[in-house]
């Protein structure tokens, strides 16, 4: 809570956080303390050291608001996240190596995997090296291939993600063989 309390409060920062229209005020050493990346461009001569700030331009400013709450505090905001906010999350904690944020991110997805989001969260996963909610992606895409080899979503992932298209075909291949171990 303390964290949460200097993270508001803005005392003693001396670090800037760009992201679209808007900007956060930070600490050095707390970002650097959870963050390998943050560490590794505070000790180095990047331009962001020296400026004391960095632009952050591939996720939205509700994302970095997240991230560093949960920097600060190790909670969510209201105490938990959505499905909506862990994907959006997913990528800017893995990017900035905070595993445990990515961890947690990873299991809300897991939990709600389903048909519908299922082709995109095994994308996702495999982008972000997400392990174990690729493992769980791909099992529930393989498992309901009947019902989801026709939607619009699988047939894009065949033009854009040829290799996950394979594998999903030898998981395919592979549960064939194993049904027709067992009935021989």
């Amino acid at each position: 809570e303390d964290f949460g309390d200097i993270l508001r409060s803005k005392e003693f920062s001396d670090f800037k956080i760009r992201c679209g229209d808007q900007t956060f005020v930070c600490h050095k050493l707390v970002l650097a303390t959870r963050s390998p990346v943050f560490k590794a461009m505070f000790q180095s001569n990047m331009r962001e050291n020296s400026l004391n700030e960095v632009s952050i331009r591939d996720v939205q400013p509700h994302t970095i608001s997240q991230m560093l709450h949960f920097i600060y505090t190790g909670t969510f905001k209201n105490g938990f996240i959505t499905e909506e906010g862990a994907y959006d999350l997913l990528g800017t904690a893995n990017k900035y190596h905070l595993d445990l944020l990515k961890n947690l991110c990873e299991d809300k997805l897991c939990a709600s995997l389903n048909i519908g989001n299922s082709v995109r969260y095994l994308v996702l996963s495999d982008m972000q090296q997400a392990f174990k909610l690729r493992e769980m992606s791909l099992e529930f895409v393989v498992k309901n291939m009947d019902l989801i080899v026709d939607s619009d979503v699988y047939k894009n992932l065949m033009d854009t993600h040829k290799v996950l298209v394979l594998e999903i075909t030898s998981f395919l291949i592979e549960k064939a063989g194993t049904k027709r171990r067992e009935v021989d």
